[in-house]
């Protein structure tokens, strides 16, 4: 096995691992979310930004949200948003920013008159403070991330690795997702939103995630499986994320993921040879679809969704 085989399996199964302990002792989400952020800054501080190294650990903090949200181990409220606006604005310390990006300036100042006109326009019973820090901390962290990447050259190597940083902690989620429902046909009973598959979180909030993790790692078969290993295993990831997202049956987010996949594949068509890959995705993607329906209203003993029924 070569090393970056080693290396690459190694971190698929400690995020696992993480899914797995999360499901056993909760506690542990808490700690995870601090180890996020404390990790985080050791990293950029250590090589002080010299790769971008802050938008590996934006990511990795943007692939992790749902799974912290569902699992309670959310530093503080809105961790996810005030992470990365921390982790930009050290990243700009380091590697500046984009003189040019007078959009993005003027973008952020037409924030102030909303922040303005909300203390006068919000009723008295409600917690302004909290409310205007949650409305308007998305369009901060938006506005603040486009000054750092605007104009930015980012190498597609280094690209990799910012999707795989924030694919990984959706390995945590999934895992985390299939013991918490382990018989999949004892609640799947309709086609509506199912909260029991989404680990008792929002199936929206959770179909998103999973939606971009699918993507993240049918992205990888096309750029990032040098070996047949790596190539199974990306496999692997993307298909059974792709299950656990589509019995979720919130559709928005697989959709999404889906359209992503298909103008990757269309971008790609046109710049390089990609006919055999193209047909490999679209056949998993078939795959998930026929091994959903079936898994889900007959009982198999799968990892995908271990049946709990009697036989009568």
């Amino acid at each position: 096995m070569k090393k970056e085989d080693l290396l690459y399996l190694n971190l698929i199964l400690f995020h696992v691992g993480i899914g797995f302990l999360v499901y056993i002792f909760p506690f542990v989400s808490k700690i995870y979310g601090y180890a996020i952020l404390f990790v985080g800054l050791w990293y950029v501080i250590k090589k002080q930004n010299k790769n971008n190294e802050v938008l590996i650990v934006a990511a990795y903090i943007v692939g992790s949200e749902v799974f912290l949200r569902m699992t309670g181990g959310n530093p503080i409220y809105e961790f996810s948003k005030y992470g990365v606006i921390i982790f930009i604005l050290i990243g700009m310390y380091y590697s500046g920013f984009s003189k040019g990006a007078i959009p993005y300036w003027f973008f952020l100042l037409l924030l102030v008159p909303s922040v303005v006109l909300s203390a006068f326009v919000l009723n008295t019973d409600t917690n302004i403070k909290n409310t205007i820090a949650f409305n308007i901390s998305g369009p901060v962290c938006l506005g603040i991330s486009s000054l750092y990447t605007y104009r930015r050259k980012i190498l597609l190597t280094q690209m990799n690795a910012i999707l795989l940083s924030m694919g990984l902690p959706i390995i945590s989620c999934v895992v985390y997702l299939i013991f918490f429902t382990p018989s999949v046909q004892d609640v799947v009973t309709s086609t509506q939103s199912n909260f029991e598959t989404s680990g008792g979180f929002g199936p929206n909030q959770v179909a998103t995630i999973l939606g971009l993790g699918m993507f993240i790692f049918f992205s990888r078969i096309i750029f990032d499986s040098k070996t047949k290993l790596s190539l199974f295993i990306n496999i692997i990831i993307a298909i059974t994320i792709a299950y656990r997202g589509v019995i979720t049956f919130s559709r928005g987010g697989m959709i999404t993921g889906v359209v992503m996949i298909v103008l990757l594949i269309g971008f790609l068509y046109f710049t390089k040879a990609i006919e055999d890959t193209a047909a490999l995705i679209l056949g998993a993607l078939a795959v998930v679809f026929v091994l959903t329906s079936f898994i889900s209203f007959c009982p198999l003993y799968l990892p995908f969704g271990i049946s709990t029924r009697k036989k009568t």
